[in-house]
């Protein structure tokens, strides 16, 4: 049986940029895995300062574990200043997301984050700055996490040449689409139960007019092709014009409607 080495390292410290749904499981699992952890990684990680606008009073639940904890009420405050090793950046979107990973990875500290948004338009610039200050992006949960396929594709196929992919990229369309398919009711009865479950955001403009899916699909294709990302030249459709009977006819026919994000190599015509 392999074992890994008991040599004892730092603890890797650790700074999470919002404590909410996602955030919050991560700390949680941070503590509660605590041990298994360092066994695995071959050193602790501590979780050592939050970043969120609530007092910290208010997260005893999902901080139950973490002692000596700073708190920050401005997360790019804590990606600034906070001792730390890695910033953990859950919070999603263009703006403070992206001055988060500026202020850490411009002062040396390693980011993770699963904002396929911010990494679909602003990859190039971010591993700029992070080559620059010796820093690293990990974001394997940005595409597939619970696969994972990043890594696959990166590491385990660094040896191929990779001309085409594809894939359902979103959970929410193809949820939507099965239960069209499955009960035959409409998009926009689907779409409310989707958002009721929490399936879906509101406005739910992201997944259902593909924006997801493109941001995703362009994060697949450059790590395939060895290429930055270029989300601006995706053409992208969602399924908001697709009706019940679209559905049933494909269903006739042998077919399901499905989401699909396509990445195909073409070569270049002198």
């Amino acid at each position: 049986v392999h074992r890994f080495s008991s040599a004892k390292m730092a603890a890797l410290r650790v700074g999470l940029a919002g404590v909410g749904t996602v955030g919050g499981g991560i700390a949680q699992i941070l503590s509660g895995q605590r041990s298994l952890i360092a066994q695995r990684c071959g050193r602790a990680i501590d979780l050592v300062a939050v970043a969120d606008q609530r007092p910290i009073e208010a997260l005893e639940a999902e901080l139950r574990g973490h002692a000596d904890l700073k708190h920050y009420s401005d997360a790019v405050d804590m990606a600034n200043n906070a001792d730390v090793d890695v910033i953990i950046e859950t919070i999603g979107g263009y703006g403070t997301a992206l001055k988060i990973a500026n202020g850490a990875l411009g002062r040396g500290v390693s980011l993770v984050t699963a904002n396929k948004a911010m990494l679909a338009v602003h990859a190039a610039e971010l591993t700029t700055i992070a080559e620059s200050n010796n820093a690293k992006i990990g974001w394997e949960a940005a595409v597939g996490g619970g696969i994972p396929c990043i890594r696959a594709l990166r590491e385990g196929c660094a040896a191929n040449r990779i001309s085409y992919a594809a894939g359902i990229l979103n959970g929410t369309c193809n949820f939507i689409l099965t239960t069209m398919k499955e009960t035959g009711r409409g998009f926009d009865d689907v779409l409310a139960e989707a958002q009721a479950l929490g399936y879906a955001e509101t406005p739910p403009d992201l997944d259902v007019d593909g924006i997801d899916t493109a941001h995703k699909l362009s994060l697949v294709a450059a790590v395939a092709t060895g290429c930055l990302p270029n989300y601006e030249a995706v053409h992208t459709e969602g399924i908001r014009d697709i009706s019940g009977a679209d559905v049933a006819l494909a269903d006739e026919l042998g077919f399901s409607i499905k989401l699909l994000g396509i990445a195909s190599r073409i070569e270049s015509v002198e």
